[in-house]
């Protein structure tokens, strides 16, 4: 967050092997028509975040990611599962000023028994 870059930054965190076998929703069908994965988490850090917000929006995680980024800068879509994913735009807020310091953060010294 002391980044020169991080008013423009987004980071996407996510996985690929979250164990969600005992998800209660079935995998759902992919745009070109291939069989999607069990759903993951995305953890979005960013100045523009929505604070507290969690978006339950269906997404591909490859293909939103990627829907994302071509959205950003205007690059047109790779493949019909990029193209027809959701963008992550309820994630963010755009139009607010960026959040430069989250108001609870507080830097703290780890103990040496850390390090060990």
């Amino acid at each position: 967050m002391s980044s020169p870059d991080w008013p423009s930054t987004a980071l996407i965190i996510t996985w690929d092997d979250c164990g969600c076998f005992y998800d209660h929703v079935p995998p759902p069908l992919a745009p070109d028509g291939r069989q999607e994965g069990p759903r993951v988490l995305f953890i979005v850090v960013s100045p523009y975040a929505k604070p507290a917000h969690t978006d339950s929006t269906t997404a591909s995680s490859t293909g939103s990611i990627l829907a994302f980024i071509e959205s950003t800068f205007g690059l047109a879509p790779l493949t019909a599962n990029d193209a027809n994913a959701y963008n992550l735009s309820g994630m963010f807020s755009l139009t607010s000023a960026p959040r430069l310091v989250h108001p609870r953060m507080k830097w703290r010294k780890l103990p040496p028994s850390y390090y060990r």
